[in-house]
């Protein structure tokens, strides 16, 4: 028999962090692309100007690549539910929480 007081402190408890994780993660994403996107429009502004001679076919492969390896990462095919049933509480608040943090707060 399921404890139903437990199984509720664990779905919140993981819920709440998976909220702050996805909340801490969205705004990590932002820095980065913020720190990205100014390097390469400086990049481009001095390429601009002939200060330097940036390999655009390079960086467009390197491009590329990265969107390959991404696109490239999934879930496996099997996926073995031992015991799943003990954890699933903890798991799906924290997913929960993970999604409501990272696209809505």
């Amino acid at each position: 028999m399921v404890d139903i007081y437990s199984l509720a402190t664990t779905t919140g408890g993981s819920f709440g962090i998976g909220l702050i994780i996805g909340f801490i993660f969205k705004k990590l994403v932002n820095v980065f692309a913020f720190i990205v996107g100014i390097q390469i429009a400086l990049f481009m502004y001095l390429d601009y100007i002939n200060i330097i001679n940036i390999n655009w076919d390079l960086f467009n492969r390197i491009k590329d690549t990265l969107y390959e390896i991404i696109f490239a990462l999934r879930f496996p095919d099997n996926v073995e539910t031992v015991e799943l049933y003990t954890s699933g509480g903890i798991v799906g608040g924290f997913i929960i929480g993970l999604f409501i943090g990272f696209f809505y707060l």
